[in-house]
């Protein structure tokens, strides 16, 4: 009875920090959104349906997985578009369209080579990597665009971006050796890197979308180029 109830004990424990704490984090970015809605680009707005998404599948994934039901395989593909074209209205450069057009089809080129390689029940490490390289790649170009905006709005985008690029360079060397490390003992340690940086990003979401909405100028993020 003893073992039973500390197994149990364990187990939500666990469930506590994998499974409650993101989604409170999520809820942190979602509700932050959601004050600074107005004051939001149309392309950010995306973030909160995709902060939505992914605590909803933080939430039932432990289940649908336990039932033979993978949902990892087409939230990522969901996932990475919202990311992506989440930016669309901060990236002030000639070159816009192109990064737009290049980045989603090389990561659905990606997403459907492994696919059909390897299944959809478990995520292999070649679309873990690709997810992450290009979503770097492109808030990388983002930050280093000239004149993302002024003031406060500047440093909204800088933080915004900071939390992807931290996220997906924290999460790329795991998602690398993730065949290796998932069969060690070091297993858990993944989850634990994995939870904090996932935590964290959500953190800087909220306080970056709160930073618009505490921003008194009308500084427009749209790109004059076209």
């Amino acid at each position: 009875m003893q073992r039973s109830l500390s197994l149990r004990d364990t187990l939500f424990a666990m469930l506590s920090y994998y499974v409650i704490i993101p989604v409170i984090s999520a809820l942190l970015c979602i509700a932050s959104g959601i004050f600074s809605w107005h004051h939001l680009p149309v392309s950010l707005r995306l973030l909160i349906l995709e902060a939505f998404i992914s605590m909803t599948a933080d939430a039932v994934n432990p289940y649908l997985t336990g039932l033979g039901y993978p949902i990892h395989y087409p939230f990522l593909l969901i996932d990475f578009l919202l990311i992506i074209y989440a930016s669309y209205s901060l990236l002030q450069t000639k070159i816009r369209r192109y990064i737009y057009a290049t980045l989603p089809a090389a990561f659905v080129f990606i997403w459907l080579i492994t696919g059909y390689h390897f299944g959809l029940k478990e995520l292999n490490s070649y679309v873990l990597t690709g997810f992450s390289l290009l979503i770097t790649i492109n808030y990388l170009v983002v930050l280093y665009s000239s004149e993302v905006g002024r003031g406060s709005n500047k440093l909204s985008v800088r933080l915004l971006c900071f939390s992807f690029i931290v996220y997906h360079c924290g999460t790329f060397p795991l998602f690398t050796l993730i065949k290796l490390l998932i069969n060690s003992r070091i297993n858990i340690t993944i989850i634990d890197i994995n939870t904090a940086l996932d935590t964290t990003k959500y953190l800087l979401i909220a306080i970056s979308l709160l930073l618009l909405k505490g921003n008194n100028s009308s500084v427009s993020l749209t790109p004059e180029y076209e």
